[in-house]
């Protein structure tokens, strides 16, 4: 895993995230661990670094605003989706991706649209790309996607130590 555009300033990522959710930094200081003040401040996780530059603006916002989301719903062991979908924009720029990622991909990113006004709704994705369907993955695609959001989040977090 490779990390995109770490910000310079934990403190400076952080606020502008207590900001968005309307807590002051004070506050953020006694309510936040400092895993997750890690995780907020974190860059994005990319598998190929020589693509990062290419993930669009609105995903970077939305794995910003999915990170404060993860954090204020107490999850502290795995990424977002959003996450997953900006690591595997990268990792299907730099060479194809295996059935198994590509579903997972395409089954993650279809909701990743939807949830952020993209597209009216995941069936409106699986029509523009030529009907072929996958809503749901299998036990096995859905625990390489814990595994991988497990691992993105470990990642954030440690570089930001």
């Amino acid at each position: 895993m490779q990390l995109l555009l770490a910000p310079d300033a934990e403190t400076a990522a952080l606020a502008a995230h207590m900001e968005r959710a309307g807590l002051t930094p004070a506050r953020s200081r006694d309510k936040l661990s400092a895993s997750e003040r890690r995780y907020l401040s974190g860059p994005i996780v990319v598998a190929d670094h020589s693509w990062g530059e290419t993930i669009p603006q609105w995903l970077r916002d939305a794995v910003e605003t999915a990170r404060l989301g993860m954090v204020l719903a107490g999850e502290k062991e795995i990424a977002s989706e959003e996450e997953v979908v900006a690591y595997l924009y990268t990792a299907s720029l730099a060479a194809p991706l295996g059935h198994e990622w590509a579903a997972i991909y395409l089954v993650t990113a279809a909701r990743v649209l939807a949830r952020w006004g993209k597209l009216e709704s995941p069936t409106e994705f699986w029509r523009s790309i030529g009907g072929w369907r996958k809503e749901s993955l299998t036990p096995y695609q859905e625990e390489m996607l814990r595994r991988l959001r497990h691992d993105i989040r470990r990642s954030v977090e440690h570089a930001r130590r």
